[in-house]
């Protein structure tokens, strides 16, 4: 038969390990909340912009042709 003493020490590693591992889901939960706020946030300025975009198809040219000289400028990063 087990020694008692050691049966309960395994049942309070086994415990803090469960706790450990709750605490671990806990925070990957909160992480993965905050990501889907991000990715929401984004959806939403991309509908935005493409109703702009449908209501008023120069903006976006216009848009883009300044990025696109962005790019160009002499001393910026990839360009």
């Amino acid at each position: 038969m087990p020694d008692p003493e050691e049966l309960q020490r395994e049942i309070e590693r086994r415990d803090e390990e469960i706790a450990r591992l709750r605490d671990l889901l806990l925070a990957k939960e909160v992480e993965l909340g905050e990501a889907l706020g991000r990715l929401r946030e984004m959806d939403d300025v991309f509908r935005n912009m493409m109703g702009i975009a449908a209501r008023f198809p120069w903006a976006m040219r216009l848009t883009a042709g300044g990025l696109r000289r962005l790019r160009r400028r002499p001393g910026r990063a990839g360009g």
